[in-house]
């Protein structure tokens, strides 16, 4: 119920509510950790969500989605050592995990790496994000054609289903008004 409170309705405390009634019921379930993490991330902050996370990745250690997450938040968070300690734990679990590479590649990105997000990029599982983290990782290079390449088939393959992806290359790439298109 939280997860629909969260994902359609956009009702952010309605969803706390049920994560923290889940968590109640079930404090040692890594799931509701993760979910409540989640929802802990959007309403207090990056920071808030990481001890639960942690915790979650502690009751579950041979999940590679609770690392992904925790990298994720992490990365959030500016706190950038934890976020690659997490995301390559998450790829030492699973090699082919989704997601994991287009979030490295962003660290990678924060710390100047624009030729290892760029290498990261071209690995990640999911279409949409790996067309979405090459087009920013080509970008922080200063290949524009290349970025643009992978802008237009980001939009002509994924255009009716993602829009947060292309949304954010474009906040990467600094085109605001494109992001609000």
């Amino acid at each position: 119920l939280g997860h629909v409170h969260a994902s359609f309705d956009w009702d952010w405390n309605a969803a706390n509510a049920e994560y923290q009634r889940a968590f109640a019921l079930a404090p040692g379930n890594a799931d509701v950790l993760r979910a409540l993490a989640s929802i802990t991330r959007v309403l207090q902050g990056a920071d808030a969500g990481i001890d639960l996370l942690r915790k979650a990745a502690s009751l579950d250690p041979l999940s590679s989605s609770a690392q992904r997450a925790l990298g994720l938040c992490c990365f959030h968070a500016h706190r950038l050592d934890d976020a690659l300690t997490a995301l390559n734990a998450a790829l030492d679990l699973n090699p082919k995990a989704g997601l994991v590479h287009c979030i490295l590649g962003a660290v990678h990105l924060e710390l100047g790496r624009a030729d290892e997000a760029l290498a990261l990029a071209e690995r990640e599982v999911f279409a949409e994000f790996r067309l979405m983290a090459v087009a920013i990782a080509q970008h922080a290079l200063g290949h524009h054609d290349e970025s643009d390449a992978a802008m237009n088939r980001l939009i002509d393959d994924h255009g009716s289903n993602a829009a947060y992806q292309i949304a954010i290359a474009f906040a990467w790439r600094g085109e605001v008004d494109r992001v609000f298109e």
